[in-house]
């Protein structure tokens, strides 16, 4: 009689040391997949990181054309760029304008004025470059304005002043991808352009072809480290920048801006768009070309402003908007 209840307290004793080691084993389990879940979510958010440190200030805006018609064109692109409209004919000049959603008279007022190309045989197109805003009636205007004119060329990031260099790898990589042009001018919406004369300027046979990169640029830019643009010394070391051409007017030839696309994963992001270019072209081992009649409208300007450059003297003018806009370009017509 004892033994057989030694036996029965041993198989009970059996039984719940295996079940206490199956529970154990399934907990380690537990465990071991929550810990490698934990180690791949901090390995993704890592990348997550990277990505923010090479595209500061992007956030992921609700007001898109389609969410499911953004993500697809997503996968196609290196930069931020959503549309992917084509030029649909080659152009000889291809105008690319910087400009904030909150701009819609400023691209008005280009489109009545030099946007257009009104021959028959077209040499250039101009299309507008533009962000994405959290204001919901300027998001609606916007997709509006694209259906009436189908110029406008968007990304996927908010509009802010720091971000230009965004909007100039988008902006390179849509014509890189979806134009054939022999030249293009990337310029800001507040800037007038004699588009016929510059066209007559890039024609002429001492203008180079190819490794194109023409504008207002200053020798020897010198790194700002107060006021405006200033830079840190841990975000750019070095006291001069390379050269580079001002970036309210830059003239480039179709070669480079295949190339700088290229080089967007070798030479890294920077906050002053203009200076990013240089970067680029220094990068490709191309020098600037200073061109004289780049100017900018320095303040007081009078009510008539034609008289303080002849029309023979622009090719491109920044400052130049509103009513001064349609007098200089009305005095191009009447030279």
């Amino acid at each position: 009689m004892l033994l057989l209840i030694h036996r029965r307290i041993l198989k009970t004793v059996t039984f719940i040391l295996l079940a206490l080691g199956g529970f154990l084993c399934w907990r380690m389990s537990l465990d071991i997949q929550s810990t490698f879940s934990r180690s791949y979510r901090v390995q993704e958010y890592r990348k997550l990181q990277e990505l923010a440190i090479l595209k500061p200030n992007v956030s992921s805006p609700t007001n898109l054309f389609s969410t499911k018609q953004s993500n697809e064109k997503l996968l196609q692109h290196k930069t931020t760029l959503i549309t992917t409209t084509s030029c649909g004919r080659p152009y000889f000049l291809l105008v690319l304008v910087s400009s904030a959603p909150f701009n819609a008279r400023r691209r008005r007022d280009i489109r009545l004025t030099w946007g257009v190309d009104s021959a028959l045989n077209q040499r250039w197109k101009t299309f507008f470059l533009v962000a994405q805003t959290r204001n919901q009636t300027e998001s609606e205007a916007l997709l509006k304005e694209d259906e009436s004119f189908r110029d406008l060329i968007r990304a996927d990031y908010y509009e802010h002043y720091w971000n230009q260099t965004l909007k100039i790898q988008m902006a390179f990589e849509w014509a890189s991808l979806y134009c054939n042009f022999s030249f293009l001018l990337k310029m800001d919406d507040d800037t007038f352009v004699n588009v016929k004369s510059l066209i007559s300027v890039l024609a002429k046979p001492e203008i180079p072809k190819e490794k194109l990169y023409m504008g207002h640029c200053p020798k020897g830019p010198y790194v700002k480290r107060e006021g405006k643009w200033k830079v840190s010394f841990k975000d750019y070391k070095h006291k001069f920048y390379p050269d580079f051409c001002s970036g309210y007017g830059i003239v480039l030839s179709s070669d480079l801006v295949h190339l700088f696309v290229d080089l967007y994963a070798v030479v890294p992001w920077f906050q002053i768009d203009d200076v990013y270019i240089g970067m680029l072209a220094e990068k490709a081992g191309v020098k600037p070309k200073y061109v004289g009649k780049f100017h900018i409208v320095e303040p007081p300007i009078n009510v008539t402003c034609v008289n303080l450059k002849k029309p023979d003297d622009i090719l491109v003018w920044h400052g130049v908007t509103g009513k001064c806009l349609f007098e200089v370009f009305q005095s191009t017509l009447d030279f």
